[in-house]
This record gives C-alpha cells, structure tokens and sequence, in this order.
C-alpha cells in the first residue's frame, strides 16, 4: 500500500489542445488592435524618446529595449574557466560603466 499512483501525463506526450503556438491571446490581440487604431508605433516611440531625453541610464535602457526588436534574444550562457587558468569571476558592471565604455572613456577595469 506504499505504491503511489502516478497523475498527470507521461513525459514527453506531445501537446494536446489549447492555443496554437505563436498565436497571441486575447488580451495581446486586443491591445495590439488599440495601438493600431491610435496609429501608435512602440519602437517609433522609444526612438522619439530616446532622441530627446539626456538621462544615459533611460538611452540604455531604451537602447536595450530597442535591440529586441532589431536582434535575436541571446541565450545565456555558463562560463566556465579553462583548466589551466585561474577561476575568474565576472565583476557586476554598473550601466555608467557600460555607457562609459560605449562611449570609449572607459577604464579596464569597471567599478565594483
């Protein structure tokens, strides 16, 4: 009486009913049709944004929002040392010091 019964689908059964991928739901079609019908274009927008505002902490942002639109999502990936090299760490790099080096007066070594 110790054996538990099993619920739900086995792994690896194929998909079965629902949406079909890569069709947007409702509320995604609905908000789409709005923008539409106001002739509102997002990334027209962020671009608008980007050229007027002086704040480099909302142009990167807005650079990084825009980049979606323009490339592939990049997966991420583990980085593991080579054997004969010491375990380096990756520092966390503040966005002054991305757009520092952007803009090429950055230093080597970034602000931790």
């Amino acid at each position: 009486m110790d054996e538990q019964k099993k619920v739900g689908r086995p792994k690896g059964t194929p998909k079965t009913g629902g949406r079909v991928k890569g069709t947007p739901n409702k509320a995604t079609l609905s908000f789409s049709d709005v923008l539409d019908k106001l002739d509102f274009s997002i990334p027209e927008q962020a671009v608008e944004l980007f050229q007027t505002t002086k704040d480099e902490n909302l142009k990167f942002k807005i650079l990084s929002f825009l980049a979606e639109y323009r490339h592939a999502k990049v997966k991420e990936a583990e980085v593991t040392p080579k054997q004969d090299e010491p375990d380096n760490q990756l520092a966390e790099v503040s966005t002054a010091d991305l757009l520092k080096l952007v803009k090429g007066g950055g230093s080597d070594k970034p602000n931790s």
